[in-house]
């Protein structure tokens, strides 16, 4: 369209320069003179363009809106070339913006994580970075205050704890203190001040950041008028500071909400467990959320050797509070060792009847399952939106159920049942009893190998049934 019309050209540059990968397109604009090849494929400078010459370059990167940068899933010539392009950039680049108009910028780059500084400015908008060197996060923080009327989306993430430094976090969080227009925020510990300060913005929806072992003495409330999406992770055994954030918490219209326990072991990766006085501290300090449809209570690096489940069993008492919080549509507590009983159920299905998705200890293969599939008939029947349910079920050879509903008289959507029992066994009972309870569901044995086989079996014989009994169902209503 360019080559046809002139009227067309900057329409037409502007959509091809509006997203950039790696800085070779704006190095070829510049004189064959100026410029040279790295491995035949990556362009950089050589010698300083003239001011005309960076006129030109300026023309094209004034076009330049969004800029992607990620070292995962590709060679290592192809990781060069933006380092060697870039360094070369910044060597004769006279100053000023190198991109004047960039909006978003995302970087998981080591070493350009080096030039972060040099992109954020206004009128960025959207900025994620991670691995970011130690040496040079402070001058990325620096730059944060030019764009504080205009970033919406901040992310800001490291590889390992270890690179945490508390001078650097009290950095962020002052930085943090002076944005106006937040609207997504991801990073790493906020100190006190930096949170009571977000908490005053009318444009932040989404939270996520880890929690500073300081906030265990602030007492003033948080109010949050317009968060939907808040997630606060730990690093300490404490309880105290995550329970004084949720108590300070006012997030009237918080829909999900998301807790994470990260502490690794003093001597491998494997995790440690939560107990169960820190769950119930933790839940209980949850205020009233008229508008909360999603909680989830993670451990992020979590051991399920035998000694450690026996150690940290919890009961449905001890998360008991969440059943207070009616709105709910999906729980996720399936990285905690959570025994549940027959006569639990049914409380479950009355406290969340709008669930979609609950997950509850299905992730601990090793814990012993006390729940039969016909435990499950009050989910079927109080829970009429419930798509997905993993749970620590058993399902013996042995299995029988007399009050089996007739086939066709179930409506429950289920379309998954999960479970990480290892007690699973074929049975022509328990596929028929799954056809007529949950005749849409599939079966799924997690972490279970030895199981599968017989998973397999349930399914398949159940699908068979359904089939047959839909045939027959049919035929009598031609009759």
């Amino acid at each position: 369209m360019a080559l046809a019309c002139r009227a067309f050209l900057d329409p037409a540059l502007d959509v091809l320069w509006f997203d950039l990968l790696e800085p070779d397109p704006l190095i070829q604009v510049l004189p064959r003179s100026k410029r040279g090849e790295k491995n035949r494929k990556s362009f950089c400078l050589i010698a300083a363009p003239t001011d005309e010459e960076w006129e030109r370059f300026n023309y094209y990167a004034r076009r330049v809106h969004e800029l992607y940068y990620s070292s995962s899933g590709c060679d290592d010539v192809w990781c060069n070339r933006p380092r060697i392009g870039w360094r070369s950039i910044l060597r004769f680049h006279p100053g000023g913006p190198l991109l004047p108009n960039l909006r978003s910028f995302e970087s998981d780059d080591f070493e350009v994580s080096k030039y972060y500084h040099l992109f954020v400015h206004s009128p960025l908008c959207h900025l994620v970075v991670d691995y970011w060197v130690p040496d040079e996060q402070t001058r990325l923080i620096r730059a944060l205050p030019k764009c504080k009327k205009t970033l919406e989306t901040l992310m800001i993430t490291t590889s390992t704890r270890s690179e945490n430094d508390p001078d650097i976090d009290r950095r962020l969080s002052g930085a943090m203190s002076q944005m106006e227009v937040l609207v997504n925020v991801d990073v790493k510990i906020l100190l006190p001040q930096a949170v009571s300060h977000l908490a005053t913005l009318s444009s932040l929806r989404e939270l996520s950041f880890t929690i500073s072992p300081e906030d265990n003495a602030s007492t003033s409330k948080l109010p949050f008028h317009a968060l939907e999406q808040l997630s606060l992770e730990t690093h300490s055994s404490d309880v105290a500071p995550m329970r004084n954030i949720l108590q300070r918490l006012a997030a009237p219209f918080l829909q999900d909400l998301s807790l994470y326990y990260n502490i690794l072991g003093a001597h491998d990766w494997r995790g440690e467990h939560p107990n169960a006085a820190y769950v119930r501290a933790v839940v209980s300090a949850i205020p009233p959320l008229e508008q909360l449809q999603s909680f989830a209570f993670g451990v992020r690096s979590y051991n399920f050797t035998p000694s450690a489940v026996a150690a940290n069993v919890l009961h449905i008492t001890d998360i008991s509070p969440l059943l207070t919080h009616r709105s709910l549509k999906c729980v996720v507590l399936n990285s905690l060792p959570i025994s549940l009983q027959a006569v639990d159920i049914e409380p479950i299905a009355h406290a969340w009847p709008h669930a979609t998705s609950i997950k509850i200890g299905e992730s601990a293969p090793m814990f012993p399952a006390e729940l039969q599939l016909y435990d499950l008939l009050p989910l079927a029947q109080l829970c009429p939106s419930l798509t997905s349910l993993s749970l620590p079920l058993s399902i013996p050879a042995s299995f029988s159920a007399q009050d089996r509903p007739r086939f066709g008289t179930s409506r429950s959507p289920l379309w998954t049942l999960q479970t990480g029992s290892t007690d699973i066994a074929f049975s022509a009972e328990a596929a028929v009893f799954l056809a007529c309870v949950f005749p849409k569901a599939t079966l799924h044995a997690h972490r279970c190998e030895s199981e599968r086989d017989d998973v397999r079996r349930i399914n398949e014989t159940k699908t068979v049934f359904v089939k047959a009994m839909e045939e027959e169902l049919d035929a009598r209503r031609d009759r």
